[in-house]
């Protein structure tokens, strides 16, 4: 019988890669791997069988509202009740969370299952999931050397951030823009971050000359609602642009 790990990830890209990445690793290595998640992922899970992937219940402990609050602690607790059964189901020997409240309800199953939990940070401050997870125990891995907030994990291991296959094996030699060519421009951010992209990098581009403006190739990525306004942003200073909420 092959080990199994449970990697849980919040439907986000940030979120959600890493531990495809890991995944593929483990997979390598005769390990039966079990992804949960939230609804949000979409395409981005393609690839993994869908006997091994599962959607946990979980909401975000945000605001003030104390029916807010109770109705996000109760759909936690159904959360935490779904990964008990899956736990027991599938007899993981580790639960690995990569960041989200997704990964909250596994955490504390695994807690309460005396399962081994362990916790993977990609930013340089420690998400509001992963410090709940590394005050249940989780050994806490990092992207970052020393991140902001990760004081209170009892272990700290850096190992820098896990990259699929698919964007290994893509790593071409940097080349140098030729005087006078084109000069390629890629601009990616998780969603906050791309909303301020979204209207900064126009902006600031519309500040360069007309020649060098021409000379400009943009690859950008735009949250969904963002896509039109950005493209019309570019088009405006006359700027070459491929704008699309999500690249494969």
């Amino acid at each position: 019988m092959p080990q199994t790990a449970l990697l849980v990830a919040g439907g986000t890209g940030g979120h959600l890669f890493p531990a495809l990445a890991l995944r593929e690793a483990l997979t390598r290595r005769g390990w039966s791997v079990h992804v949960a998640t939230d609804p949000r992922v979409g395409e981005m899970i393609s690839g993994v069988p869908a006997d091994h992937t599962h959607r946990i219940p979980s909401a975000t402990i945000a605001g003030r509202s104390p029916m807010a609050l109770m109705r996000a602690f109760m759909t936690m607790a159904r959360g935490v009740m779904r990964s008990r059964a899956l736990l027991k189901r599938l007899t993981p020997l580790i639960v690995v969370g990569f960041g989200g409240y997704p990964t909250v309800p596994p955490a504390i199953a695994a807690r309460l299952g005396a399962i081994p939990i362990l916790a993977h940070e990609q930013n340089a401050v420690v998400g509001r999931a992963n410090r709940l997870i590394i005050r249940l125990g989780a050994t806490l891995a990092t992207g970052f050397d020393k991140p902001k907030g990760s004081a209170g994990a009892k272990r700290l291991v850096h190992v820098g951030n896990p990259i699929r296959e698919a964007v290994a094996s893509a790593a071409q030699p940097y080349r140098m823009p030729e005087p006078g060519g084109p000069f390629r421009l890629l601009v990616f951010g998780g969603s906050q971050g791309a909303r301020v992209f979204s209207g900064l990098v126009p902006g600031a581009l519309s500040r360069l000359g007309e020649e060098r403006r021409k000379r400009i190739i943009v690859v950008q990525q735009a949250r969904p609602e963002d896509v039109d306004a950005t493209r019309d942003n570019y088009r405006g200073i006359e700027v070459e642009a491929t704008v699309a909420p999500f690249f494969t």
